[in-house]
């Protein structure tokens, strides 16, 4: 992806002659012609601003008709969480470097750019085309699951294992990031007490206290280097049926990409992107497509019942994380009604599992 073209990295940066020479470099066009260009807000992400742009040209042609192009969040707060944490840098090295070799359903970056601030950035993909979302809130159906743990196990299959993967830097930041979170949650559940009091449970923070019994067990989950980790795996950051293809679903939002603990990606999905009774109902065999899935797809010597015990304890994460970003980010009715659902799911999900309780019996 190497090029000499100077990234925009501000939506009204981006001109036809810019996009034009973007395209051209990527050989989706060659003598076309730019000669209007249109774009409008697209997805809800809380860390980085995306926009869809609509291409006309000079003759009919073979080029893209529209594209999708991200940029950082015009929010300061939400901005400067993911440079610190290296979000944007995670997201653009996933485009250039991993996503090329991966079998997996995800856009395609036809631009990449990382800023040496580490925080502005631009990355334009192609657009996967008609989809249809899943408002994580009301919860995806059993099907529409199923479908969804299979592409989790592509993910985790493809990198199972990878000793190279393991070394790269920046895929450790994830990790590091919640093994500080850890050592530092009483103060971060206190800071969600204050902001989020009067919308969560008071069930929840009694749960999130009660977890720091178990810091030093999952901290030592959490170091694990299994396998790639998408770390925010949920219904928001997925889009089904892409180009009309029935069960095809398309993975968004690498800025979180670690090596960790795959079947983490599973118990966060589940517990965020199922209701609660819908997740009782199924989960127990879902996590066996999952296993099945990752068996096919060439991991050997991880049992199903393993499979089990991994997915229960990992379901802290979805309670971290979630009391986590919240305090990190723009508040808006819709996310305050997001963190609600989130905290309150992962609530019941640690506690049908008894996952502090067996993170505790592993130290």
């Amino acid at each position: 992806m190497y090029t000499n073209l100077r990234p925009a990295y501000k939506v009204n940066e981006v001109t036809t002659e810019w996009l034009e020479q973007a395209l051209r470099e990527a050989r989706l066009i060659n003598g076309d012609k730019i000669t209007h260009l249109e774009y409008s807000a697209c997805g809800t992400g809380q860390l980085a601003d995306s926009y869809r742009f609509s291409i006309s040209y000079d003759r009919p042609s073979s080029g893209p008709k529209t594209v999708v192009a991200k940029f950082p969040s015009e929010d300061p707060t939400s901005r400067e969480f993911a440079r610190a944490n290296g979000f944007y840098k995670s997201e653009i090295e996933f485009y250039q470097t991993i996503r090329p070799g991966l079998d997996l359903s995800a856009p395609v970056a036809l631009f990449a750019a990382l800023d040496a601030n580490e925080c502005d950035f631009m990355l334009v993909m192609e657009d996967i085309g008609e989809t249809r979302s899943v408002d994580q809130n009301a919860g995806c159906t059993p099907d529409d699951a199923a479908n969804v743990v299979r592409q989790a196990a592509m993910l985790h299959a493809g990198s199972w294992g990878n000793k190279k993967l393991q070394q790269v830097p920046w895929l450790k930041s994830i990790g590091s990031a919640f093994v500080q979170v850890t050592e530092n949650f009483s103060d971060i559940t206190n800071m969600f007490r204050s902001n989020f009091g009067d919308v969560v449970s008071e069930e929840c923070f009694q749960v999130a206290e009660k977890s720091l019994s178990a810091s030093r067990a999952w901290i030592d989950v959490l170091q694990r280097p299994v396998c790639l980790w998408h770390s925010d795996f949920r219904a928001d950051n997925l889009l089904f049926d892409a180009g009309n293809q029935n069960g095809l679903v398309t993975v968004l939002d690498w800025q979180t990409l670690g090596y960790g603990s795959g079947t983490i990606d599973m118990s966060h999905f589940l517990t965020l992107s199922l209701e609660t009774e819908v997740r009782r109902q199924h989960e127990e065999g879902l996590v066996k497509e999952y296993h099945e899935a990752l068996v096919s797809n060439g991991v050997e010597g991880y049992s199903l019942e393993e499979c089990w015990q991994d997915y229960r304890v990992n379901s802290l994460y979805s309670l971290q994380s979630g009391i986590f970003a919240a305090n990190q980010v723009k508040r808006t009715p819709r996310g305050d009604e997001m963190w609600r659902i989130w905290v309150e799911r992962a609530t019941v999900q640690v506690q049908d599992h008894d996952t502090i309780e067996l993170l505790t019996r592993r130290r």
